[in-house]
């Protein structure tokens, strides 16, 4: 005998939810299911968006699971704000209906395999995403989606620098896709937060008394690059570049309308020091 996994109600016009056989076409075969044994196959992430050498993809699932591949790495989002989004690495199997960023070290899913089961051991306490498991819309009689709203929600993609971030979205996203996750912001949010480390974050906010200085000095980034100009009208200006550990790596005097380029040793937050003012800023 032949038996079927399928729901309990069919929309024959709509849905094609019903038996077919073998010769029938895609379509017709919609509702055949192939089952293969986990220890056979395997099961890998696919990254959404890739920046500097590394893939990132969020993930949402009703089973436990850890990373198998070598170099992967799982973060939840404990912290929001200043145009950031602070993550914090989780370790251990992710218990299941927990969404996850996923730090990936392929092109594709056999490079960013995962370990299905296990006991959950992992900390997601104060995890802010959410996720989401199905984006149904085959039919009415099925529809079960989450609607995209830019006002309120924060979707994995690049900055406009090109780093990876909780960016808003493109009028070309009208729901959020399947086993994925967003966050959600208040209306008054910063349209990217930029993925950071929860130290980086907290010692952004320590700072956030630091006001701007008075146009002495502009800055253009690209990179790991920072160019600094100094205005037509100032004076001679003292131009010192400190990182959040108190170290100099970058010092000079500019005349006025004279321009110097930096390279950083990495990113992260820095701060523009000029005589009588400082700026933070972040690579």
């Amino acid at each position: 005998m032949t038996k079927y996994l399928c729901d309990g109600e069919a929309n024959l016009e709509k849905e094609l939810s019903f038996p077919r056989d073998a010769g029938g076409t895609a379509a017709q075969n919609r509702q055949r299911w192939d089952i293969f044994p986990v220890d056979d196959m395997y099961f890998g992430i696919k990254p959404e968006v890739t920046s500097e050498g590394k893939g990132y993809a969020t993930f949402f699932a009703d089973f436990p699971y850890t990373t198998q591949s070598e170099g992967m790495k799982m973060y939840t989002v404990v912290k929001t704000g200043n145009g950031m989004a602070a993550l914090r690495e989780a370790t251990g199997v992710i218990p299941e209906g927990t969404p996850m960023l996923m730090e990936c070290t392929g092109a594709t899913p056999s490079d960013n395999r995962l370990t299905i089961g296990g006991t959950a051991s992992a900390d997601v306490d104060g995890n802010l995403l959410t996720g989401v498991y199905f984006n149904n819309t085959h039919s009415t009689r099925h529809w079960n989606v989450v609607e995209y709203d830019a006002a309120t929600m924060r979707v994995l993609g690049l900055d406009a620098s090109g780093k990876p971030a909780f960016i808003t979205a493109g009028s070309d996203l009208k729901y959020i896709p399947a086993n994925t996750a967003y966050i959600k912001v208040s209306a008054d949010a910063d349209a990217e937060l930029r993925l950071v480390s929860e130290e980086e974050f907290d010692s952004s906010s320590a700072i956030d008394g630091i006001a701007a200085d008075d146009n002495a000095v502009s800055i253009d980034i690209n990179g790991l690059d920072i160019t600094v100009t100094a205005s037509a009208t100032s004076a001679p200006a003292a131009v010192e570049i400190i990182s959040l550990a108190g170290n100099t790596v970058a010092k000079t005097v500019l005349q006025p309308s004279e321009s110097a380029t930096f390279t950083l040793p990495s990113h992260g937050l820095y701060i523009l020091r000029t005589p009588g003012a400082a700026r933070k800023f972040h690579l």
